[in-house]
């Protein structure tokens, strides 16, 4: 079969399935009471089901199970093992609140488990400071921290409806381009099992009010592995096709999440000096800034998506004119810096010294999502009224 129809079936397929798994696992978070419910960083007015990790790895597996059929998915056996690993700490932290340092010691073991394998881990800087292969003991403690690093970053933007699923989607989609232009077939796969099924989870997180469902821990640290995994395999891979003379390595990593990771940065950088924990739970992440200040959960995330394209769009131009790795680098973090940091410093701003302004623009924002609420409203009806295998008949 062609890779590029496979790969629109995966999309396809992985779209289809999720409605007809979802219902079931809000059903049973219900039940279960495996919900989340509002606090003072939370403002839904009612308990939420946190299934969506289990809802996404069943899609993801039963899809890349059907592919089997047309592509070898043999490689993949080790990273599926661990995404589940994880899937398994994040569905016991959605029920029963595990500590963060049991977390960080079942992503420290998951990430040097891969290492130690030998399948995945950062093995070069792709010429960024006149290095290139890495020795075992460096690359382990590298790869050990950017993989946790990856892995929070990306559990840190599951804060609002649809964000973490609509970068999902993005990070799946490039990945999954990136995968086919390389031959790495299996990871393309993959990668696009992820934008269908995350697609399909970001309408009913997004617009659902029956069955409405989060994406919780479970959900973002297998997104934040699936991260990390590609970001390895980038490393492990030298430039084919459009980019074979760049040494786009680093620059890539950095324009492909670059908001998730500057905007933690910020916020961890802005507990340390306020003398509290980095891992404190505030409403200080720009997602949150943005939403408080009246914009709309769905707007948020679209514009934050759209950030980060722009990102990887710069980096495009400077893998381009194929310059050095470390002024790609350079270029690339400078951007992600100042497109993701300044909206930041300039809503803080406005909250502190021009308050007024900033309520004036609240109230415009409040305006324009009253006016796109019926919009919204019949998104939610379709999804609502489609017909699916099991229903609540409480």
């Amino acid at each position: 079969m062609n890779e590029s129809l496979l790969c629109f079936l995966v999309v396809a397929f992985a779209f289809v399935i999720t409605p007809m798994i979802l219902p079931v696992f809000v059903l049973m978070a219900q039940r279960k009471g495996i919900t989340d419910s509002p606090n003072f960083r939370k403002f839904q007015q009612r308990p939420v089901s946190v299934l969506g990790g289990i809802v996404i790895a069943s899609v993801i597996s039963i899809t890349m199970a059907c592919a089997h059929m047309f592509v070898d998915m043999n490689d993949l056996f080790l990273a599926m093992t661990m995404i589940l690993t994880l899937l398994m700490i994040g569905l016991v932290d959605d029920a029963i609140d595990v500590h963060f340092l049991v977390k960080l010691f079942v992503q420290v073991f998951v990430v040097a488990l891969l290492f130690f394998s030998g399948h995945y881990r950062i093995v070069t800087l792709g010429g960024l400071f006149g290095i290139s292969a890495l020795n075992t003991t460096v690359s382990c403690i590298i790869s050990i921290f950017v993989g946790v690093f990856i892995i929070n970053a990306i559990n840190f933007i599951d804060g609002i409806d649809g964000l973490a699923s609509l970068f999902g989607v993005f990070f799946g989609l490039v990945m999954g381009i990136w995968s086919l232009n390389h031959g790495i077939i299996s990871h393309a796969v993959l990668s696009f099992a992820y934008v269908g099924a995350l697609l399909s989870f970001f309408l009913f997180n997004a617009f659902s009010k029956k069955y409405k469902m989060y994406m919780g821990d479970s959900g973002s640290l297998i997104l934040g592995l699936y991260a990390y995994l590609s970001v390895c395999l980038v490393f492990s891979q030298e430039p084919q096709g459009y980019f074979y003379t760049c040494n786009y390595h680093i620059s890539f990593a950095i324009a492909w999440l670059a908001v998730p990771v500057f905007d933690m940065v910020r916020v961890c950088f802005y507990r340390v000096i306020k003398g509290n924990s980095p891992f404190a739970a505030d409403r200080t992440h720009l997602h949150h800034l943005l939403t408080d200040w009246g914009i709309s959960d769905v707007a948020v995330s679209i514009l934050l998506v759209l950030m980060n394209v722009l990102v990887l769009a710069v980096w495009f131009v400077t893998a381009s004119t194929g310059m050095g790795a470390l002024k790609q680098a350079f270029i690339v973090a400078a951007v992600a810096l100042l497109v993701v940091w300044s909206p930041a410093l300039y809503v803080n701003y406005l909250l502190k010294k021009k308050n007024d302004r900033y309520e004036k623009m609240r109230m415009r924002f409040l305006r324009n999502q009253a006016m796109n609420q019926q919009l919204h409203n019949s998104i939610t009806r379709m999804i609502d009224n489609m017909p699916v295998l099991f229903k609540n008949k409480r």
